[in-house]
């Protein structure tokens, strides 16, 4: 299957190397560019958790991240645990949206938008479903981006729970493609503990952790070279053993 965001072939592929893992990888059509006159920077985020309606749809708002400014990127992450048609935003794109269904269903999805002049106060996602849905949101902004085209990249993982019982639980994002020099990777990595735990999450080496909450994080680094190609591993760790379903996505953010 193959899908074009941003000018950009998406290859979707099932490994079973490990037998506990689903990819999709993105494959990169730039090449490295000159240094940027500027840097891609974190701006906020801002948060929006909690049991939706027993009707359908469930409609979950979320704020705009303070401080939001035209030409922003902002990335919107939405975790569900029952499947059902999700409907974002105005104006935002599905990057990736990544199910798994061991031990449960539980699936992790990410939109993009960049902003306009005149943006709205909150934010509607809208599930079509039955049942009580618990539903995590999340919204992320960086300013400094490329205003057409700021995602030059990603990949995205899912990992089962036949790693077994542990304390800690490791979140490998596969790396993406040789890039623009002076890129801004992002790291975002989720986990589900088969039962109620206090879990800390802990950046891959060189990043900056921006986010560390409601079983997710969320860290940058700037890839001064724009030739980082390496996997980023991310650590969960809880207060007993448990296991853990976790999804792992790497993104390239374009500079200005």
């Amino acid at each position: 299957m193959k899908k074009l965001f941003f000018a950009l072939l998406l290859v979707v592929s099932s490994s079973a190397s490990a037998g506990n893992f689903f990819s999709v990888v993105a494959a990169d059509n730039s090449t490295a560019a000159a240094p940027p006159s500027g840097e891609v920077t974190f701006r906020a985020f801002t948060v929006a958790n909690g049991l939706g309606e027993e009707f359908s749809p469930t409609i979950r708002t979320i704020n705009a991240p303070a401080g939001l400014a035209e030409g922003d990127t902002m990335l919107l992450v939405v975790r569900q645990d029952i499947a059902g048609t999700l409907t974002w935003p105005s104006g935002f794109t599905l990057v990736a949206s990544v199910s798994l269904s061991v031990p449960s269903t539980e699936i992790v999805s990410i939109a993009q938008k960049v902003a306009g002049a005149s943006e709205p106060a909150t934010y509607d996602i809208t599930i079509a479903t039955g049942g009580y849905p618990y539903i995590r949101t999340a919204m992320f902004a960086w300013s400094g981006a490329a205003a057409t085209t700021p995602l030059e990249d990603y990949t995205a993982t899912a990992y089962d729970t036949s790693d077994g019982y542990q304390l800690t639980h490791t979140a490998v994002a596969v790396g993406v493609a040789t890039g623009t020099a002076g890129r801004k990777l992002i790291q975002l990595s989720c986990a589900k503990p088969g039962s109620s735990q206090t879990i800390t999450h802990t950046p891959p080496a060189s990043f900056t952790e921006l986010f560390d909450q409601d079983e997710m994080g969320v860290s940058d680094y700037t890839d001064t070279a724009g030739t980082d190609t390496g996997d980023k591993t991310s650590t969960f760790t809880f207060d007993g053993a448990n296991d853990a379903t976790r999804w792992a996505f790497l993104l390239a953010l374009t500079p200005l």
